[in-house]
């Protein structure tokens, strides 16, 4: 056997093995996980504004998106994101992106800022800078973009959407579990 054969049976292999992990991982996203809490964290905004994990208490649902910038899938799907953070804020709600690569190192931040600006995105981006539960738990998300839903009390609901939002199904997921987290906070 060639090399060339072994690399493509390599790549088909991983690729089927990504392909039943996202599956097993893509769960019913209006169920909650156990009543699992988002670990606490310190950190800022974009702009230097202090935050930490209370920002989830704002909102009825926070959609939190893990992003970095060599992504080409994170960075496609923001205008989508910005266009969810505007129709959440009317549910009161919103969208918070969480750079993961760019916290400890500010030609990496600088870089975000511009492709956040580029896709005309405005939503809230934070990074974590305290908190190794928090970190702990970004450094286990394998597949980029990944989104999860947080309800006020800082509970993550349901299981992580690995991959853009901007695909119809996974579009409907977050849309589906928002509107059942809403009506729940409104009973």
């Amino acid at each position: 056997m060639n090399i060339s054969k072994t690399v493509k049976r390599a790549i088909s292999v991983m690729a089927v093995l990504v392909c039943m992990f996202s599956l097993a991982a893509c769960g019913n996203m209006g169920e909650k996980t156990e009543n699992l809490e988002f670990p606490k964290f310190k950190g800022t905004d974009f702009e230097g504004n202090a935050v930490d994990e209370t920002i989830f208490s704002e909102n009825k649902v926070t959609v939190v998106n893990f992003w970095f910038n060599e992504c080409s899938a994170c960075v496609d799907e923001m205008k989508e994101l910005d266009k969810l953070n505007q129709e959440l804020k009317e549910k009161g709600g919103e969208v918070v992106g969480i750079n993961v690569d760019a916290f400890s190192d500010k030609e990496k931040l600088e870089n975000a800022k511009k492709l956040l600006k580029e896709q005309d995105a405005t939503f809230r981006n934070i990074l974590i800078s305290e908190g190794e539960d928090a970190k702990e738990y970004i450094s286990n998300i394998i597949a980029f973009p990944t989104t999860i839903l947080i309800d006020a009390k800082g509970n993550i609901i349901g299981t992580p959407i690995q991959g853009n939002i901007d695909h119809e199904k996974n579009r409907k997921k977050i849309e589906d579990a928002v509107d059942e987290i809403c009506r729940k906070e409104a009973e």
